[in-house]
């Protein structure tokens, strides 16, 4: 076998494409007297290499980002002593199962001394067996100098707990992987009263990967991250810290970026990404799948859609180090450009034919030629005629042939390769023959060892803590009413008159998959928000900043609520943890609408709040015992002097700051369950939390939220005026009372307002209240006609696109029978999109709604809707 080593020149990629083409087609054939091949390299390479993966009907298989640990039989994991075709080639996984029996492999990876090849196998599917009765991913390793192969985890029992893939070697021998076992959450789901079980990912379809660390042997394994979907693809960065894809997909975000973390799971945030998934060659969105460092410290990062139509995609060399996004510089970087194309040409992201076709993997060989191991897949077409898609024999694509109407694109036939990025070659080491393709290789070379980041995390601790300089920066400007200085000092402004008066912290709920428990979707409302408990509040100080404890090892978002319980501004987007001990430190909030850094320490201007002017010194007219640090915020002082704030259920707030001497005290803020100060003004109907949690609240406490049995009764409370006797009604203000299709007397009648409150069942889904359907899914116009309530009907003319009557072929107007839609009284989007009924009550002009629902009822209502108006939040609770 002859090998040729062409040289093609650039930027003419559709020379290149046929030159590296030909050298496979024409320079490779059976072995008769072979040349010493000029490429030889003493590198060992290992590949897997598939049955091109097809479904029971031969059509084409593809992967989906969405579903990392998809099982698609048939491949083998292969090493060859060289990078070189001549090589000799070895089945590393021959004989682990049975003869016959087809078996999957992914996820390559290597040491750092290149000694030992790390990847993920999954076991042969049992005839019949149901899907949790199958096998799992499990991580494998080889070691290259003792030829031993063996499985990480030993025990069967345990290396069936989850599925577990993308396995990376930690600079101390460790390994972190992705995997479904979600073990830290599921002992905190034993604290809530709930079984262990691994959460389904968001959109509710496969259960949730997140990353684990665990020894070499495969013991002590630990949950790190606490995505409430897939946490993908680790590698280590030369700083020591995991480099990994996070899907983050709160609140319809739905997209993949780039996240780093310290290996005990500390120091999470967002790298890059959150505003450039519009960055590929069509219309559909891309996402960051695979990020490897490259020894120029740039990342070799795969962007390619969630569920490409086609084997392989492009990849892309960005600049973290400067960037956040695309375009978008952090506060200290200096860049020119964040991302450039790998190779001189365009590859597309589109379900269309590629000319230059696609690359599956793409490794840097770390040799100091800026060369690549690549898995290539060329442009290739169906034979004209040929109907089956693993067709065996192809075309290589030409400027003539991809342009015809009847142009197919081939089953794919990737091969490895070596690129150079200096000469623009391109060099086969394996080609497959028909049928078959290579996925995924890796060289096992020599890199540098990452530097070693010792955990800081407490284990004993259930709690973490949570630092903001000031919820009034956004995006580094001061977006307070008159500047953090004045808020802060009392002499020169009435804490009163700020809306930001306190934190709600918020946390994710895993859902079970139907074999754990089995309950209807319409248990998540109309808005099909996912479940969310409430895990407390705390107050934010007159300056903006906030300290507190938060439960650690749970997935949280964050708002920040006005003095009556009010969501101000959108939603916050991003799941966040702490882990035990950590303080997770933020500079401010983020305007939805910008594209500036946010969620990245490194790349944010310095925060606008100025904190304290002097050492030893307190904050201007405050209590002169707190003396602060200088430039430290006033939670800081406050955490530091005293202690951290602690979550609670309620909005209570006392001025501790103000130096009475001085300044006029805030007045307090007691929106209790139980009111202690004022019993009276307690919630009278049930309370959505524990009475131990009540009493006490610690990191498993929650506020859980259900519309029957939490609102509903407030609808139903009685509401009435007595006469001296205490027994004798005088006016009933009972809000389901009035709100019902009967009066006082029982006679029929439209609903005031157009609104129903009782606790019927609903006529459009009977799984809800018709007061819920009425409130927040249809408030259609309603009438009553001989003796029927039922909704306003009106036969109107259809009319055409120039407002003309439509009418048929006997010249008669054509009819249609409309409703008429009301105006929704609450919205799911928050409190603050529900301002028509919450005015209702503010109204003193109207004597029948003013001041009828008490503070605490209102704030129970506001919390309710601001985390999304779910019928139930908690998947256990539902039926």
């Amino acid at each position: 076998m002859r090998i040729l080593s062409l040289k093609c020149g650039f930027p003419c990629a559709r020379q290149f494409i046929l030159c590296i083409v030909a050298t496979a087609l024409y320079g490779c054939g059976s072995s008769g007297d072979e040349q010493q091949d000029p490429f030889v390299e003493d590198i060992a390479i290992a590949y897997v290499q598939r049955q091109v993966p097809s479904d029971e009907d031969s059509n084409l298989v593809f992967r989906d980002a969405r579903e990392p640990y998809a099982f698609h039989a048939g491949a083998a994991l292969y090493l060859k002593p060289r990078a070189s075709a001549t090589a000799e080639i070895r089945n590393l996984t021959a004989g682990v199962f049975a003869a016959g029996e087809t078996y999957d492999v992914k996820d390559l990876e290597t040491s750092f001394d290149g000694s030992k090849l790390l990847f993920a196998m999954r076991a042969p599917e049992i005839p019949d067996a149901d899907d949790e009765d199958q096998p799992t991913w499990n991580i494998w390793e080889y070691n290259l100098e003792t030829d031993n192969l063996h499985r990480i985890i030993s025990s069967d029992l345990q290396a069936e707990a989850g599925q577990d893939f993308d396995p990376h070697y930690l600079a101390d021998g460790r390994i972190v992987f992705s995997s479904t076992r979600q073990r830290d959450i599921n002992a905190i789901r034993l604290d809530e009263g709930k079984p262990q079980f691994s959460a389904l990912d968001e959109r509710r379809n496969v259960h949730a990967a997140v990353l684990h660390v665990m020894d070499a042997d495969g013991t002590h394994i630990r949950q790190i991250s606490y995505n409430m979907s897939h946490d993908m693809a680790p590698s280590l960065l030369e700083d020591g810290r995991i480099l990994f894809s996070r899907w983050d997909n709160l609140g319809g975000r739905n997209q993949v970026n780039l996240y780093t973390s310290n290996p005990d799971g500390s120091g999470l945030q967002l790298l890059y990404g959150s505003n450039s998934h519009d960055q590929g060659t069509g219309d559909t969105d891309i996402q960051f799948l695979q990020a490897k460092q490259q020894p120029d410290g740039r990342l070799l990062v795969e962007v390619a859609p969630y569920n490409l139509e086609t084997w392989g995609s492009s990849w892309q060399i960005i600049d973290t180090s400067n960037f956040t996004d695309h375009d978008v510089n952090s506060y200290q970087g200096n860049g020119e450009s964040a991302e450039a194309s790998l190779f001189p040409f365009t590859i597309s992201t589109e379900d269309e034919l590629s000319a230059v076709g696609r690359y599956l993997d793409v490794s840097n060989l770390w040799d100091d030629n800026n060369r690549y191991l690549v898995v290539w897949n060329p442009c290739r077409l169906r034979e004209p005629g040929a109907e089956a898609a693993l067709d065996e024999t192809a075309i290589i694509c030409t400027d003539s042939n991809i342009n015809s109407a009847d142009a197919t694109e081939a089953s794919p036939n990737s091969g490895l390769w070596v690129y150079d990025a200096n000469e623009n070659t391109q060099r086969p080491v394996s080609l497959p023959p028909p049928g078959q393709m290579i996925t995924e290789a890796v060289a096992l070379t020599e890199r540098p060892t990452p530097t070693w980041i010792a955990d800081t995390t407490d284990s004993d601790d259930s709690y973490g803590y949570l630092s903001i300089k000031s919820v009034y920066d956004v995006d580094g400007v001061d977006g307070s009413t008159d500047g953090i200085t004045t808020l802060r000092d009392p002499l020169l402004f009435d804490y009163n008159q700020t809306p930001a008066r306190f934190i709600r912290i918020i946390k994710g709920v895993g859902i079970p998959d139907r074999d754990t428990f089995a309950f209807n979707t319409s248990a998540f409302g109309p808005s099909g928000q996912s479940m969310r408990e409430i895990l407390g509040y705390a107050p934010v100080e007159p300056d903006g900043s906030v300290h507190v404890r938060v439960p650690a090892n749970v997935p949280f978002t964050l708002a920040v609520v006005d003095a009556e319980g009010e969501r101000i501004g959108r939603r916050h987007n991003v799941w966040l943890q702490v882990r035990p001990g950590e303080t997770l430190h933020c500079t401010g909030c983020h305007n939805a609408t910008s594209d500036a850094p946010h969620g990245r320490l490194d790349a944010q201007p310095p925060s606008v709040n100025p904190g304290a002017p002097a050492d030893g010194e307190a904050f201007p007219n405050t209590d002169d015992s707190r003396l602060a640090i200088f430039a430290e915020t006033m939670a800081d002082t406050r955490a530091r002097v005293l202690a951290p704030r602690e979550l609670g259920p309620d909005l209570v707030y006392e001025d501790d700051w103000t130096d009475e001497n001085k300044a006029t005290k805030t007045e307090s803020i007691n929106l209790s369950f139980q009111n202690t100060v004022t019993p009276e003004e307690s919630l009278e109907t049930e309370i959505p939390v524990s009475s131990t949690c009540l009493a006490s609240w610690e990191s498993f406490c929650r506020t859980i939220i259900h519309y029957e049995t939490h609102i509903q009764p407030i609808w139903d409370k009685p509401r009435q005026v007595l006469d001296t006797d205490g027994v004798t009604v005088l006016e009933d203000y009972t809000c389901s009372t009035c709100h019902d299709r009967t009066d006082a007397m029982g006679q029929l009648q439209v609903p005031p307002a157009q609104l129903e409150l009782t606790d019927r069942s609903s006529e459009i889904n009977s799984r809800y209240l018709i007061s819920y359907t009425e409130l927040l899914v249809r408030n259609l116009e309603q009438e009553i006609v001989e003796g029927v309530l039922r909704n306003r009907e009106e036969e109107v003319p259809v009319l055409d696109e120039n407002n003309q009557p439509v009418v048929d072929e006997n010249d008669i107007p054509v009819t249609e029978i409309i409703n008429f839609p009301l105006t929704l009284t609450m919205s799911s989007a928050g409190a603050a999109n529900s301002s028509r009924f919450f005015d209702t009550f503010t109204d003193a002009s109207d004597p029948i709604h003013f001041n009828r629902l008490t503070p605490i009822e209102l704030k129970l209502l506001r919390e309710w809707l601001d985390i999304g108006a779910q019928y139930y939040n908690n998947p256990f609770d539902a039926p």
